[in-house]
């Protein structure tokens, strides 16, 4: 049964469509679909308005379900060794997947374009104030002053030339008064930034102005600003050809095409990739440590700066530890933990010890500061007016008990028999949060696919423990 087929229906063009049956062609095709609805989201939304009108705010809401739906399918349908439905595997569909991945690969070719030219611009583009903040509290360390308490995003905002739009908004300060479902327009936005003092704190100017990261998220960042890079995008596009690498090298040589191929049709992967997004370094290092969990010394390394770089690592660590406890038992997953810690307190520890209260505030911020609820999970239907918007207690509560129920679930059955999940499981709480950015769901699909795929072929061979005989499945 072969993986990849070249149909001559047309006889002037030939499809590469998908055809067989096997676990590895359902998982593939499954995670493609899911790759493909996230890459909707970057569809201007004015287009979908225009064609249904208001019900197009639902709309991100209902790909980024579908995708992470479409996900846990994939992993749990294949390791139950449960047959597709027809429609993921008839000719038919298959070619309608082939011609959408290639049509989602043809713009990605265009954001690794974009990419490489924002990398190397004098004027560089940041639709995010992570990226702008990052670059700026560099170029403050390199003044000599502490980055957690020297920056101030309206500074940064003016010095790099970044549009005010990108900024976090606060319910506080001019928006104070502002219902939560307000959400302040680019427009306002940009006015404030332009308007406000440069020394205003979160308080007064309404808007997040701290460094909200782990050191390393500037860190990565500052040998561009030493070799006098104007822009920071490299070091993101470095990241993701290093991940790409990592994975074309860990699955079977007859599935590289396609993830080849899947890596140019995941949209929201290159365009953060293209804007200097360090989530990018982040999922990168995150893919690697799983995907390279039998080389202790490199998964641990990687796990150290992941955790160094973004808040978000410390939820796909949690599971990964879960994986190598069944892997290679407590001890050694203590070890390797223990060193990843230390790695992070390693980066961060200079300015912990600089100035403890600043470093704390800052990467609290996330969830301490009064942000606005946003995302394309639950709240999403509470801005659509779907839902009423319930207390913000009532998200956290939701989320909490989603992450608990997620942990369990997968130390007692997933780890076990379905690894994968764990990628999905990491974020899916998420869902259920005051803020479900989409920047939390965009990201999982593909190095999930890539370890799973890695998977099979130590599954083949045989080199794969599967679980901890002292552990009942329960």
């Amino acid at each position: 049964m072969r993986s990849l087929l070249v149909s001559k229906s047309t006889p002037k063009r030939w499809i590469i469509a998908v055809a067989g049956t096997t676990a590895e062609h359902r998982v593939i095709v499954s995670i493609a679909g899911a790759i493909l609805l996230q890459s909707a989201n970057e569809i201007p939304h004015q287009l979908f308005e225009a064609v249904i009108g208001p019900a197009a705010q639902l709309l991100p809401f209902c790909f980024t379900g579908s995708s992470l739906a479409l996900a846990a399918y994939a992993f749990l349908n294949a390791a139950r060794g449960l047959k597709s439905p027809r429609f993921l595997i008839s000719r038919r569909a298959a070619a309608i997947l082939a011609v959408a991945v290639f049509t989602a690969a043809t713009f990605g070719v265009y954001g690794v374009t974009f990419m490489i030219k924002n990398s190397f611009t004098a004027s560089p583009l940041y639709s995010n104030d992570g990226t702008t903040i990052d670059q700026f509290a560099a170029v403050t360390l390199l003044n000599g002053k502490d980055p957690y308490g020297g920056v101030n995003i309206i500074t940064a905002m003016r010095s790099l030339g970044q549009s005010g739009e990108f900024t976090t908004p606060l319910r506080q300060g001019p928006f104070q008064n502002n219902n939560w479902l307000d959400y302040p327009s680019p427009q306002i936005l940009n006015q404030l930034v332009a308007q406000q003092e440069q020394s205003a704190a979160p308080a007064t100017a309404g808007i997040e102005t701290q460094v909200s990261y782990p050191a390393g998220a500037f860190l990565w960042v500052l040998p561009l600003i030493l070799l006098k890079f104007q822009s920071v995008t490299l070091i993101s596009a470095i990241a993701l050809f290093i991940f790409a690498a990592v994975a074309l090298k860990s699955v079977g040589a007859e599935h590289r095409l396609w993830v080849a191929l899947l890596f140019l049709a995941d949209l929201p992967l290159l365009y953060a990739a293209g804007v200097g997004s360090l989530d990018v370094v982040m999922i990168a290092l995150t893919a690697m440590f799983w995907i390279l969990w039998e080389k202790p010394y490199l998964s641990t390394i990687a796990l150290g700066l992941a955790l160094a770089t973004k808040q978000q690592a410390i939820f796909f660590a949690i599971f990964f530890g879960i994986f190598l406890f069944y892997q290679i038992g407590f001890k050694k997953t203590l070890l390797r933990f223990g060193a990843a810690t230390a790695i992070f307190f390693a980066i961060n520890a200079p300015f912990i010890l600089w100035n403890p209260t600043t470093w704390l505030s800052g990467n609290l911020a996330p969830i301490t500061d009064p942000m606005f609820p946003l995302g394309t999970g639950l709240i999403a239907l509470s801005a659509a007016h779907v839902l009423p918007l319930f207390s913000q207690h009532i998200y956290t509560i939701l989320e909490l008990a989603a992450f608990v129920a997620a942990i369990y679930w997968y130390f007692r059955v997933g780890a076990q028999k379905y690894p994968a999940m764990g990628f999905l499981l990491a974020m899916a709480p998420f869902w259920f949060a005051w803020r479900s950015l989409p920047s939390y769901f965009e990201f999982f699909a593909l190095p999930a696919l890539v370890f799973w795929l890695a998977q099979q072929v130590r599954g083949k061979a045989g080199v794969l423990r599967v679980e901890t005989p002292a552990i009942s499945e329960g």
